[in-house]
């Protein structure tokens, strides 16, 4: 699969207004605009420079098509490299060049070599969706042979009294979903409760890699650090805290089942159900206060 012209060149914006037909109790119809999130295409393109000739690199291969709420685009596509165990760090990047206003909806990365087990990945040439991403992708097995990150230490126990504060934070700082309603977030968040980075995309996958992405860009390790979902925690959310060295996941709704499998292997602290009064502790307790 590959975005033809007209898909790589669509205009960049995070919201639009459209058109809707309102009905009352008392079926009488009128024509309004709402605010809504706009959903594109990006396709990432990946190249590594030849070691043999290092004055020729192989660029324009397709590795995947996600489709994003436009923004942060750069941050997005480093949490996936990362996640995907494609790179370990920005030591790993030769260069990228941005989507722009040539082709807002594509963005290419050199890397300095190619990585070993690239090949399963362009031999998949998989895409994604806004609500699931990678779906189908949840071996525990496979997990554990991608050479996981060490995770980040957490120095002082928790406090369940600050983390029960973070979804209004969360909340406070989502300006998409105050305009729309229609938007999921991801933050990073200090063991002492501050809000370190905080994206918001139509797919929580996104969200997700665009925060661990940018922590990546800023080289920002993930020590004392936690990461807070504005829904529900999935396997593929807990794949990419494994791979991004984070150690907390606080998520405002439901784990999965295969996600709390996955904390428990790689001995995670998983919250969900986090509330302003309460929260359920699935995994690693040990990490909280008592």
């Amino acid at each position: 699969m590959e975005l033809n012209d007209v898909e790589l060149d669509k205009a960049i914006k995070t919201i639009t207004k459209m058109s809707y037909h309102n009905l009352n109790e008392q079926v009488i119809r009128s024509l309004e605009n709402d605010v809504v999130v706009v959903e594109e295409p990006l396709q990432i393109e990946l190249g590594w420079v030849d070691v043999q000739q290092p004055q020729l690199s192989n660029h324009g291969v397709i590795l995947t098509i996600t489709l994003r709420t436009p923004g942060d685009d750069e941050a997005l596509a480093m949490g996936l490299l990362k996640a995907e165990g494609i790179i370990q760090g920005l030591q790993s990047i030769e260069k990228v060049v941005l989507p722009n206003g040539h082709k807002p909806n594509q963005i290419s990365i050199c890397l300095k070599q190619k990585p070993l087990g690239l090949d399963t990945h362009l031999t998949r040439r998989f895409s994604s969706n806004s609500s699931c991403g990678f779906c189908g992708k949840t071996s525990l097995k496979a997990l554990e042979m991608s050479s996981p990150t060490l995770l980040g230490r957490i120095s002082q126990p928790l406090d369940p009294q600050q983390l029960m504060q973070l979804p209004s934070q969360l909340k406070a700082a989502q300006k998409l979903f105050k305009e729309t309603g229609g938007i999921h977030g991801a933050a990073i968040v200090s063991s002492s409760g501050e809000l370190c980075y905080v994206a918001e995309d139509i797919g929580r996958h996104n969200a997700l890699d665009k925060v661990i992405g940018q922590a990546l860009l800023d080289r920002q390790a993930p020590d004392d650090k936690l990461l807070l979902l504005s829904g529900r925690a999935s396997f593929e959310l807990i794949q990419k805290a494994v791979m991004g060295g984070y150690a907390v996941i606080l998520s405002v709704g439901a784990p999965s089942s295969l996600a709390i499998n996955v904390a428990q292997r790689f001995d995670l602290t998983l919250i969900g159900f986090l509330k302003q009064n309460r929260f359920n502790v699935y995994t690693g307790d040990w990490r909280l206060t008592p």
